[in-house]
């Protein structure tokens, strides 16, 4: 790199006195000359920058800073545009390879959020039912199966809630709570009416269909 600045530097000084000018074909291939040396330092000077985000690259990559490691590459990619081809290309299949296990990662890592959110509510509603809750408990069994609708045990609790609620409700109080519900539903409470219509007789179809369409608007599915 420092013999390309010197030459720079040289000719520069030369074309300030003036004299070389006078001499064209020399004017010219000097000229030439300057040219490919700035080129060349242009080249050297990215070649540099492109090693040393790749090095850092690798550094964060160790440390398992995955995503810090993938935005090295990502300045190293344009910084290899005036760098040869299989750079280049080395470059991209690198970064292929690294975001495909960002997201599989991450993938996994929202799988296992996501089983541990469940068991969680299964947890709670199961406790909810023995502490003689069973419409409280019917909310968790709906939250999971919202989530995942063909979940065993959340299958099995809503029905077991379900039960109870019926044997422990009178046909009044179902009808209280089913007409609460519409009243909420309708004027955009959901939540609140999810818990009402959780209280009303399950067996009925417009208290199935209520009920769905308030947890469908509450998971984001339907508006």
């Amino acid at each position: 790199l420092g013999e390309y600045g010197a030459a720079v530097d040289l000719f520069n000084r030369e074309e300030s006195q003036g004299v070389i000018k006078k001499r064209q074909r020399l004017y010219q291939d000097l000229r030439l000359q300057r040219e490919n040396a700035e080129r060349q330092r242009t080249v050297r000077s990215a070649q540099e920058q492109v090693q040393r985000l790749r090095r850092e690259c690798d550094e964060l990559y160790k440390a398992g800073l995955l995503d810090d490691a993938l935005a090295r590459l990502k300045e190293a990619q344009k910084g290899a545009e005036l760098l040869d081809r299989d750079t280049q290309q080395q470059i991209l299949e690198r970064q292929k390879t690294l975001q495909d296990e960002i997201n599989s990662k991450r993938e996994q890592a929202e799988k296992a959020a996501k089983a541990q959110r469940i068991e969680g509510l299964l947890a709670e509603g199961r406790r909810l039912q023995q502490e003689g809750n069973p419409a409280a408990a019917l909310v968790r069994f709906l939250d999971v199966l919202s989530q995942e609708p063909r979940n065993a045990a959340a299958l099995q609790g809503k029905v077991g809630a379900e039960e109870r609620i019926l044997a422990l409700s009178t046909q009044q109080e179902m009808e209280d709570a089913f007409r609460k519900g519409q009243e909420l539903f309708d004027s955009g409470q959901f939540e609140p009416a999810r818990d009402q219509l959780v209280k009303a007789n399950p067996t009925k179809p417009e208290v199935r269909t209520l009920l769905e369409k308030a947890q469908k608007i509450l998971d984001g599915i339907e508006q």
